[in-house]
Protein backbone atom coordinates (compact mmCIF):
# COMPACT_ATOMS: atom_id res chain seq x y z
CA UNK A 1 0.00 0.00 0.00
CA UNK A 2 0.97 3.41 -0.71
CA UNK A 3 -0.52 6.55 0.75
CA UNK A 4 0.38 9.78 -1.15
CA UNK A 5 -0.23 13.55 0.32
CA UNK A 6 1.14 16.91 -0.18
CA UNK A 7 0.43 17.98 3.39
CA UNK A 8 2.79 18.82 6.55
CA UNK A 9 0.04 17.43 8.76
CA UNK A 10 -0.24 13.41 9.23
CA UNK A 11 -3.46 13.28 10.51
CA UNK A 12 -4.92 12.38 7.03
CA UNK A 13 -2.10 10.38 5.87
CA UNK A 14 -1.96 8.29 9.10
CA UNK A 15 -6.02 8.27 9.03
CA UNK A 16 -6.07 6.54 5.87
CA UNK A 17 -3.33 4.06 6.54
CA UNK A 18 -4.91 2.93 9.64
CA UNK A 19 -8.12 2.60 8.34
CA UNK A 20 -7.03 0.81 5.08
CA UNK A 21 -4.67 -1.57 7.71
CA UNK A 22 -7.94 -2.17 9.88
CA UNK A 23 -9.83 -3.30 6.76
CA UNK A 24 -7.07 -5.44 5.53
CA UNK A 25 -6.89 -7.38 9.00
CA UNK A 26 -10.32 -7.38 9.66
CA UNK A 27 -10.29 -5.24 12.61
CA UNK A 28 -13.34 -3.25 13.78
CA UNK A 29 -14.00 -0.26 12.37
CA UNK A 30 -12.70 3.02 14.49
CA UNK A 31 -12.79 6.81 13.37
CA UNK A 32 -9.04 7.39 12.79
CA UNK A 33 -9.78 10.95 11.63
CA UNK A 34 -11.68 11.74 14.74
CA UNK A 35 -8.82 10.63 16.48
CA UNK A 36 -6.41 12.60 15.29
CA UNK A 37 -8.24 15.49 14.84
CA UNK A 38 -8.54 15.61 18.61
CA UNK A 39 -5.28 15.14 18.92
CA UNK A 40 -4.41 18.06 16.96
CA UNK A 41 -7.18 20.23 18.87
CA UNK A 42 -5.11 19.24 22.39
CA UNK A 43 -1.63 19.62 21.02
CA UNK A 44 -3.13 22.77 19.71
CA UNK A 45 -4.83 23.99 23.01
CA UNK A 46 -1.51 22.44 24.92
CA UNK A 47 0.52 24.89 22.92
CA UNK A 48 -1.23 27.89 23.74
CA UNK A 49 -1.38 27.46 27.38
CA UNK A 50 2.43 26.88 26.97
CA UNK A 51 2.68 30.29 24.88
CA UNK A 52 0.19 31.87 27.46
CA UNK A 53 2.42 31.08 30.48
CA UNK A 54 5.71 31.83 28.16
CA UNK A 55 4.64 35.33 28.35
CA UNK A 56 2.93 35.54 31.61
CA UNK A 57 6.67 34.89 32.95
CA UNK A 58 7.98 37.56 30.72
CA UNK A 59 9.05 40.83 32.08
CA UNK A 60 6.45 43.59 30.83
CA UNK A 61 9.40 45.53 29.41
CA UNK A 62 11.55 43.12 28.01
CA UNK A 63 12.49 43.96 24.82
CA UNK A 64 14.46 42.00 21.69
CA UNK A 65 18.34 41.74 22.33
CA UNK A 66 18.84 43.24 18.67
CA UNK A 67 17.18 45.81 16.68
CA UNK A 68 14.39 44.30 14.30
CA UNK A 69 16.03 45.20 11.66
CA UNK A 70 19.20 42.69 12.56
CA UNK A 71 16.39 39.62 12.71
CA UNK A 72 15.41 40.65 8.87
CA UNK A 73 16.50 38.49 5.97
CA UNK A 74 16.69 34.94 4.63
CA UNK A 75 17.12 32.00 6.36
CA UNK A 76 17.65 28.14 5.23
CA UNK A 77 15.55 25.36 7.05
CA UNK A 78 15.61 21.49 6.21
CA UNK A 79 12.04 21.56 6.04
CA UNK A 80 10.47 24.74 4.61
CA UNK A 81 13.51 25.53 2.61
CA UNK A 82 14.55 29.49 2.05
CA UNK A 83 12.63 31.51 4.55
CA UNK A 84 12.23 35.56 4.05
CA UNK A 85 11.76 36.94 7.20
CA UNK A 86 10.85 41.07 6.53
CA UNK A 87 11.33 43.72 8.39
CA UNK A 88 7.98 45.14 10.12
CA UNK A 89 7.23 46.99 13.42
CA UNK A 90 5.76 46.34 16.79
CA UNK A 91 4.72 48.19 19.59
CA UNK A 92 7.47 47.47 21.86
Amino acid sequence: MVVLTNQEASGLFNSITLHVLDRYMGASEYDWLKAFAELMEKQKADAAETERKQAAARPADSKPALPLEKYAGAYMDAWMERLISPCKRANW
